[in-house]
C-alpha cells in the first residue's frame, strides 16, 4: 500500500495483535497526524478506535475515555466501531471505579443489539466487568455467550478475551478441570491465528493451576508460553508475571514473588490498574512483603488499596487486603487484632464467588492463629480451607493445611482417635462421596439411596468419628490418606 492514513492504522492495527506497543504507536501517531492533516473524518474515526482499542491493552482508563469520545463523535452511529468503542468505553469506566456509569452503558448497549459479533463486544465487556465486581456465576454466562467463533456471527479476537476471562472465572468457582479445557480451547485458537497480544492472560489461569496442583513441568510450559517483556502491553506484562508469582509463591520463594511482582509498581496504576477484581496482584505482593520481613513496606502499600476497597463497597477485595492487613497484624505479634480482622474477611468472602480466595483467607487466619499458639481455635479454618484444597486438587495448600494441623496437635488427635472400621460398608460409601465434595442428593443418587437416609448415615458418622460436619470430616480423611 503507499503511504496513507489507512495503511499506517492498518499497520498499527496488525502492531497491537502481535503485542508491539511501540510500533503501535508509531503507525498510529502517523496515522493520527496525516488523517487531522488531510481532514479525513472517515480515516479519523477509524484511527481513534484502534486508539480505544491500543488504550485498553495499555490498561489506560482515562485514555480509552479520551480517544473513545472523538471516535464516537466522528463515526456513524450504530456502527460496528461505534458499538466496540461504546463496549470498550463501559469497561474502562468500571475500571476506573465508576462501576454504575460502566454497568448503564453496557447495559443499555446490549438491549439495542441483536445476536452476532457486535453484541459479542458488548457481552465480553459486561462479562469482565461481573467477573472483577463479584458476580462470578454472571459473568460466567455473558462471557459463554461471548465465545463464539461462528463465520459471520462472532470475532475470534473478542472470542480470545472471551475465554481468557471464561477461564479465570471458572478458576475462582473452584472447577479447574473446565478451567483448564477452556484455556486448552483458547490456545489453540490463539496459536492458529496468531494473536500475540492475548497470549499471556490465556495461559495465566494454567499456570496458576497447575503450580497449586504441583505439576511443576506443566505449570513452566504454560509460564514460558505466557513470556512477555518488560515494557510490553500491560495486557501482556501483567498476567505474565502473576503467573510467574505464582508459580514461585507456590514453592514458597517469597523474594522470588517480589521480584516477579516489582516491575508492576512502575505501570500508571493511577487510571483503574489497582481497581479491586480486575487485577489480583497486590494482595500476592504484600503477603510477600510480609514473609520477606519488609513490613513496612506491605503495610504502606497495601492500607491505601484498602480503604479503597472498602469504600468502593468491593467485597472480595476488601476481603483479600483485610487478610494481608490480618497477617501483619499477627506477623507483628497483635493477634487480638488480627482476629478480627480476619474475622471481617470472612464474612466479606461469603457469598461472592470466589471460593479460591476463601480457601486462601481461611488458611491465613488458621496459620496465624497456629503460629500464634492458640491451637484449639485454628483448627476450624484450617479444616475448611483443607478441604477447599482437596476439592481443587490444590496439593501445595493441601500439604500446608496438613502441616499446619499436625503442629496444631489437635488435628493429630482426632486423626489418631478415628477409627474408619466402626462404619458401616454404606456408611464409608457416604462418607467417600462426601469427602470428595458431593452434596447430600448427590450422594443419594450415586447410592440408590434417600436424602433422609444420606443425613442419617451423616448424622452416625459425625459421631463416631468425632467430627461435626463435612468440612472437618474431608479434613480427617485427608490426614488418613497422608498416613
Amino acid at each position: 500500500m503507499e503511504s496513507s492514513p489507512e495503511r499506517d492504522v492498518l499497520s498499527g492495527y496488525i502492531s497491537i495483535l502481535q503485542g508491539k506497543a511501540n510500533t503501535a504507536e508509531r503507525w498510529l501517531s502517523s496515522a493520527w497526524q496525516n488523517a487531522v492533516q488531510e481532514h479525513d473524518n472517515d480515516a479519523m474515526a477509524v484511527i481513534a478506535q484502534r486508539r480505544v482499542l491500543d488504550s485498553l491493552c495499555r490498561l489506560k482508563g482515562q485514555r480509552i475515555i479520551d480517544w473513545a469520545e472523538p471516535s464516537l463523535r466522528l463515526d456513524q452511529v450504530g456502527s460496528p466501531l461505534a458499538i466496540e468503542n461504546a463496549a470498550i468505553q463501559g469497561l474502562a469506566l468500571a475500571m476506573m471505579g465508576r462501576l454504575d456509569e460502566g454497568e448503564k452503558l453496557l447495559m443499555g448497549l446490549l438491549s439495542t443489539l441483536p445476536t452476532g459479533a457486535q453484541r459479542q463486544r458488548a457481552e465480553m465487556s459486561l462479562g469482565w466487568v461481573y467477573l472483577a465486581t463479584d458476580r462470578v456465576e454472571l459473568a460466567r454466562h455473558e462471557l459463554s455467550s461471548a465465545n463464539s467463533t461462528d463465520f459471520c456471527d462472532g470475532s475470534l479476537r473478542i472470542s480470545l478475551w472471551a475465554r481468557a476471562w471464561s477461564a479465570r472465572a471458572e478458576f475462582l468457582m473452584g472447577d479447574w478441570d473446565q478451567a483448564l479445557e477452556t484455556v486448552r480451547s483458547a490456545q489453540a485458537l490463539q496459536e492458529r491465528s496468531e494473536i500475540q497480544i492475548l497470549r499471556p492472560l490465556i495461559q495465566m489461569t494454567a499456570a496458576q493451576i497447575h503450580a497449586l496442583r504441583g505439576n511443576w513441568e506443566q505449570a513452566d510450559l504454560h509460564l514460558r508460553k505466557s513470556w512477555a517483556r518488560t515494557g510490553s502491553y500491560a495486557i501482556m506484562e501483567m498476567p505474565y508475571r502473576m503467573a510467574r508469582a505464582e508459580i514461585v509463591g507456590a514453592q514458597a520463594n517469597y523474594d522470588e514473588v517480589v521480584r516477579a511482582l516489582e516491575p508492576l509498581l512502575r505501570l500508571d496504576r493511577t487510571r483503574g490498574i489497582d481497581q479491586a477484581g480486575f487485577w489480583t496482584w497486590p494482595d500476592t505482593y504484600a503477603l510477600a512483603l510480609i514473609r520477606c520481613e519488609r513490613l513496612d513496606e506491605a503495610d504502606n502499600f497495601i492500607q491505601p488499596l484498602l480503604e479503597s476497597a472498602l469504600a468502593s463497597g468491593h467485597q472480595s477485595g476488601a476481603a483479600r487486603f483485610l487478610s494481608v492487613q490480618g497477617t501483619l497484624l499477627a506477623a507483628r505479634g497483635d493477634i487480638d487484632a488480627a482476629r478480627l480482622v480476619f474475622e471481617d474477611a470472612i464474612r466479606r468472602s461469603e457469598g461472592v464467588g470466589s471460593v479460591y480466595h476463601r480457601a486462601i483467607i481461611d488458611f491465613y487466619y488458621g496459620q496465624c492463629l497456629r503460629r500464634a499458639g492458640k491451637w484449639a481455635e485454628c483448627v476450624a479454618s484450617l479444616t475448611r480451607a483443607l478441604a477447599l484444597s482437596t476439592h481443587f486438587d490444590a496439593t501445595v495448600y493441601i500439604d500446608r493445611c496438613t502441616r499446619e494441623l499436625r503442629a496444631s496437635g489437635t488435628g493429630m488427635l482426632r486423626k489418631e482417635s478415628a477409627d474408619w472400621s466402626t462404619l458401616t460398608a454404606q456408611g464409608q460409601a457416604v462418607a467417600k462421596l462426601v469427602c470428595e465434595g458431593a452434596s447430600n442428593r448427590r450422594v443419594a443418587e450415586e447410592l440408590y439411596i434417600g436424602t433422609k437416609r444420606v443425613q442419617y448415615h451423616l448424622t452416625k458418622i459425625y459421631t463416631k468419628l468425632s467430627v461435626s460436619n463435612r468440612t472437618e470430616l474431608a479434613a480427617l480423611a485427608r490426614f488418613g490418606q497422608d498416613e
